[in-house]
């Protein structure tokens, strides 16, 4: 993720992208298998991350499966609001982009 950060700020999107592709996999495995995340992450912001990530690449359908499982858990909204309140307007940036035509 930080190397695809500091391609964003060179304004390299290919790079950017090439970079946010190869975390992907890194942050699922971390879902799968770990109880505690890197900077003590909870296992809701690293879906969020996951949600973020394919955003930002443009598979907006991933996303919204990714997205959906914060907005979905009620519980989630109490105790990571925070979390819930990012996964939501993402959410509705990918509804806006659908509205308009765009797809995954």
């Amino acid at each position: 993720m930080r190397i695809a950060w500091m391609y964003r700020y060179a304004g390299d999107k290919e790079k950017e992208n090439e970079y946010l592709k190869k975390a992907i996999p890194l942050y699922e495995e971390a879902l799968k298998v770990e109880r505690a995340y890197a900077g003590n992450l909870s296992g809701n912001m690293v879906v969020y991350l996951l949600g973020a990530i394919n955003f930002l690449i443009g598979d907006y359908d991933t996303s919204a499966t990714h997205l959906s499982r914060i907005i979905s858990d009620k519980n989630i909204r109490v105790t990571e609001a925070r979390i819930y309140d990012l996964a939501k307007d993402l959410w509705q940036d990918i509804r806006v982009i659908r509205k308009s035509g765009g797809n995954s």
